[in-house]
């Protein structure tokens, strides 16, 4: 049940008319649907949603606009959106999407759902090599060196760790605090 009256002749404020000819002319279509008709309550909100949707999803980028769709499907799946899962899930039909591609997209947003409350419920840390900020393994490797701990280090040298390739890993741990710190003994 919606919780607005939309306006009863929208495109009787010019603001909403611009928007809403804009919306036609972009979609190649007169078809306005709902979600414009109940944000013409508010022409600013109406303007600037608008402009975000019409930059991010009608401008040419990187993704093609199908997957622009699915992506959008995926996250109002996430959001329990039915509005916004019926609409774009028509978006990406009239885009080419087949049956067994939205098959597809709704066996992989059921299987991110459920593993990523496996690990939330577990806590898993992120792995090293997922995230930029933590060490590279070329800085590992260069650790390793100074420490005289690699087999790749030049001949003559200390004997070398039988296993170590970019095995020096310190385990990020929180203090009591729960701040982040690095700690735990070299994994070697």
């Amino acid at each position: 049940m919606s919780t607005i009256v939309p306006p009863a002749n929208p495109e009787d404020d010019p603001r909403v008319k611009a928007v809403f000819d804009d919306i036609r002319a972009t979609r190649k279509s007169d078809f306005i649907n709902n979600m414009w008709l109940w944000l013409a309550v508010d022409p600013a909100l109406l303007e600037r949603t608008w402009g975000e949707v019409k930059a991010v999803m009608a401008t040419p980028s990187g993704l093609d606009p199908m997957t622009k769709e699915l992506i959008y499907i995926a996250v109002s799946i996430a959001n329990n959106c039915a509005y916004c899962i019926h609409s774009h899930t028509a978006a990406a039909r009239a885009k080419g999407m087949t049956d067994s591609q939205y098959a597809e997209l709704v066996t992989i947003v059921a299987l991110a759902a459920r593993t990523n409350h496996l690990a939330t419920a577990l806590q898993v840390p992120t792995d090293n090599a997922f995230d930029p900020m933590r060490a590279t393994e070329d800085n590992q490797h260069a650790l390793h060196l100074r420490q005289d701990r690699c087999r790749d280090r030049p001949a003559g040298r200390r004997p070398a760790s039988p296993d170590c390739r970019h095995r020096l890993v310190r385990p990020v741990q929180s203090d009591r605090r729960g701040k982040r710190r690095r700690g735990g003994r070299n994994r070697h």
